[in-house]
């Protein structure tokens, strides 16, 4: 079985009078847990230590049974199905304000359960819960499909059926970047840093900027997102006068549902006068399109949309010279049409 304790604040506890669980410290609602083998019959001694040190003061124990009787009754469910539904992910207490996940994987229980139901049904879509990034690439090109709904709230369950039974065609884009593997991330050379301090030195380089800026390929990119349908972008004209930059295009859904994509518009400094990211958003709208229609998009960027801060001069500067406006559905270049303007 598994013994642990949900905590808030700090939390020991000791089994047969050996230290199994020591998380002495200030911290939100967090599990702590370990393995051990319990013998019908037997008694164990158990003492648990707690304090609160501020805010709500929680303390749970309880047991996990690790015998794999419920993992195959979901084997043999999803064998005798068409299609098999995974609702995987983080819950408060594995990733929450107050304290850090030790890891950006799937559970390792869950990691189980996913090899155990893909070894015979092919046909798997997962549903993710979770807050913040989850590393998928050992398992993400096995199932169909992924639905990332994040923690959805009491509304929740309803709002995924729709998704999965087409009562609603998605139309999300990713609000970060999701790396291939830990390593990747800016913030891996930094963290956890010492004595409760860690150095925030990614300056503008961080999320999608970072990825860009060192020339690594991510799992899925900033502003990514599917829906039932597809999209065409075509036609974009970039101009620019004394005090606008002036960005129009025609989008066409080329599939057979209404739905809505969000045309995303970039901002590349070509001027070379400091070092700025390969590109930033600066612009955004989502486009509600029905089946072979086309729509005229216009957006307008000003001169402030290419400003950078200036420290030497604290103030927001802007340098004339050449500049690029990417357009697209997301900050992948594939996904984007480069356009050159001038602005002096």
């Amino acid at each position: 079985v598994k013994l642990g304790t949900i905590s808030d604040d700090g939390v020991k506890l000791y089994f047969n009078g050996e230290l199994k669980i020591d998380n002495w410290t200030d911290h939100a609602a967090l599990f702590d847990g370990f393995t051990t083998v319990l013998e019908e019959g037997k008694e164990y001694d158990i003492k648990i230590e707690f304090y609160e040190n501020g805010g709500d003061a929680v303390l749970q124990f309880g047991y996990e049974s690790l015998e794999d009787t419920l993992l195959a009754e979901a084997v043999n469910t999803a064998k005798e199905s068409d299609i098999a539904l995974l609702f995987l992910g983080n819950s408060e207490y594995l990733e929450s304000e107050g304290f850090d996940r030790t890891s950006l994987e799937l559970p390792e229980n869950q990691l189980a359960l996913l090899n155990a139901v893909l070894s015979v049904n092919k046909n798997v879509i997962v549903v993710l819960n979770n807050g913040g990034q989850i590393l998928m690439s050992e398992w993400i090109d096995k199932v169909q499909g992924l639905v990332e709904a994040w923690f959805p709230g009491q509304e929740g369950g309803n709002a995924v059926a729709d998704v999965l039974l087409g009562n609603v065609n998605p139309s999300g884009k990713l609000p970060h970047t999701i790396a291939k593997k830990l390593d990747d991330y800016s913030a891996y050379k930094y963290y956890p840093g010492s004595d409760g301090k860690i150095s925030y030195a990614d300056g503008l380089f961080v999320g999608y900027r970072y990825f860009d800026n060192n020339k690594i390929e991510p799992q899925f990119h900033f502003g990514y997102g599917l829906t039932y349908t597809s999209f065409k972008i075509e036609d974009v004209k970039v101009a620019n006068d004394d005090s606008k930059i002036k960005v129009s295009l025609n989008i066409t859904n080329t599939g057979n549902l209404e739905g809505s994509e969000v045309i995303q518009v970039y901002v590349s400094d070509k001027t070379n006068k400091i070092i700025r990211p390969v590109k930033e958003l600066k612009k955004f709208l989502k486009v509600l399109v029905k089946p072979g229609e086309t729509k005229n998009v216009n957006l307008d960027l000003s001169t402030n949309d290419l400003k950078y801060y200036c420290i030497e001069k604290s103030q927001w500067t802007f340098e004339p010279g050449e500049y690029e406006i990417l357009v697209g559905n997301s900050s992948n270049e594939k996904d984007l049409i480069f356009s050159s303007i001038t602005v002096n």
